[in-house]
């Protein structure tokens, strides 16, 4: 039998759907012109948290097998868009510092997944009534 920490959401699909669209925000975004931010508010930690929320989507959605993965496949999202950002706008430029800001977002962002027994989504789905079984 397979351990409750390893089965996948019951809508697997939704929370996937949901998770890339996050990632598309999160691309537009980073694309668009560079707007001026709220005062006090670092761009670096704007970074952090899209990668972290990002993370914690995709490893709700995922699962705990799937960490490496996720983690790999975020960082190369980011790297892509530091690489875009200097090649292709007029208004953004890349940054070593932006790739670490979404490194360690995505680290957070898995940690406090993994700190979820179950997986967050499941028991998103649980206590929504979702993921009860059919009679």
């Amino acid at each position: 039998m397979t351990p409750i920490s390893e089965l996948p959401p019951r809508y697997r699909s939704v929370w996937l759907t949901l998770a890339w669209l996050l990632l598309a925000c999160v691309c537009a975004g980073s694309l668009a012109p560079s707007p001026e931010g709220p005062p006090g508010v670092s761009d670096k930690l704007v970074h952090f948290v899209a990668y972290a929320a990002l993370g914690f989507a995709f490893a709700g959605a995922m699962g705990r097998a799937r960490y490496a993965a996720i983690a790999l496949g975020l960082l190369a999202v980011g790297a892509g868009l530091e690489a875009a950002q200097a090649l292709l706008t007029s208004s953004r430029s890349a940054e070593w510092w932006d790739l670490v800001a979404d490194a360690g977002g995505i680290g957070a962002g898995l940690i406090l997944a993994a700190a979820v027994p179950g997986g967050w989504c499941r028991r998103v789905e649980d206590a929504l009534g979702f993921a009860r079984e059919r009679a």
